[in-house]
């Protein structure tokens, strides 16, 4: 039998560990109706949802994949909304890579929580479009 270099049988090894199923990627809603942020507030946890709001830029780096849209309309009198979006992939990530803050976005996301009426964190979020 060959004898394998060291790194091959490394690499051998970590591609044997490493060959879980990765996650399937969520399946895109078909038809649904683009939400506002303050009306995906009032709808319930596990939910997945379409939802339109202002790009306002990447968690703390712009590789992050998590995403802030924020909303010009007060959802109640604690202020306006927020969506805490996690990317379901870096594929998604770099459909957002050169938008600019202000820019309206469509994602679609399951519901993970909702905080004060106007806190909406989804996961698993794809990117529909930016306008």
């Amino acid at each position: 039998m060959p004898r394998r270099h060291p790194i091959q049988a490394w690499a051998f090894a970590v591609v044997i560990a490493c060959s879980g199923t990765p996650p399937e990627r969520p399946e895109q809603l078909a038809d649904a109706e683009t939400l506002t942020i303050c009306a995906a507030a009032s709808w319930p946890v596990g939910l997945r949802v379409r939802i339109e709001g202002t790009f306002d830029g990447f968690g703390y780096e712009a590789r992050s994949l998590q995403v802030t849209l924020e909303s010009d309309e007060l959802c109640n009198e604690r202020g306006a909304g927020l969506v805490f979006a996690n990317l379901w992939g870096e594929a998604e990530g770099q459909k957002l890579a050169s938008t600019r803050p202000g820019t309206l976005v469509v994602v679609e996301g399951e519901i993970e929580a909702v905080e004060e009426g106007r806190f909406v964190r989804l996961s698993d979020v794809l990117v529909v479009g930016n306008k």
